[in-house]
């Protein structure tokens, strides 16, 4: 089973520069598997918000962690041009 108050509590304090970093539930029984959401965002460097919503497919805490780090480096280099 997977804790999710627990990988957004850990997700909150990996990356304090983000204003808000949230994994929203989405459960789909019949595959055995969480679909989760993980809504970011942040500002820009011309103070604007930018948002990001990424879908992450996981089977427990660890992966979902896992997954959700990479999604936020994704994000995170995307405004530096390296994603």
């Amino acid at each position: 089973m997977v804790d999710i108050e627990e990988v957004n509590k850990a997700l909150a304090l990996t990356f304090p520069s983000l204003e808000f970093i949230r994994v929203i539930t989405d459960c789909d029984y019949a595959y055995y598997e969480l679909k989760l959401i993980l809504v970011m965002k942040r500002k820009d460097q011309l103070g604007r918000i930018v948002a990001s919503k990424q879908r992450i497919i996981a089977y427990d805490t660890d992966t979902v962690y896992k997954e959700c780090c990479k999604a936020v480096r994704r994000f995170i280099n995307k405004d530096q041009g390296k994603g």
